[in-house]
């Protein structure tokens, strides 16, 4: 099922790469099958073309955690944190705060 989703939202994004929702579905479609090399380039992408999306950052910083790449998730993590902030999101905050330790950890 998750290779079924994968190959769909790659031809969606191959159709439409200006098409930041079509990069972060694929980016978690990825994250959920344990293909972190691919989900990575995929919320990269989506948060280049969207800075202000919140759950982009989130997930780009849980990939990176995931790959042992402390700085990167520090990085990615502390940004969702502010935009979460900022746009009132009161509930990601709490998971974004868990996050951060892991990666302090």
């Amino acid at each position: 099922m998750n290779e079924e989703k994968i190959a769909t939202w790659r031809a969606r994004v191959e159709a439409a790469p200006d098409d930041e929702l079509a990069r972060f579905t694929l980016g978690r479609a990825c994250f959920e099958a344990g293909r972190l090399d691919d989900a990575a380039p995929a919320f990269e992408a989506a948060v280049r073309m969207k800075p202000d999306w919140m759950m982009a950052w989130v997930y780009l910083g849980r990939t990176r955690l995931e790959r042992d790449d402390a700085p990167g998730a520090r990085e990615a993590l502390t940004r969702a944190r502010e935009l979460a902030v900022a746009q009132g999101h009161d509930d990601p905050i709490v998971e974004i705060d868990e996050l951060l330790e892991e990666v302090e950890g």
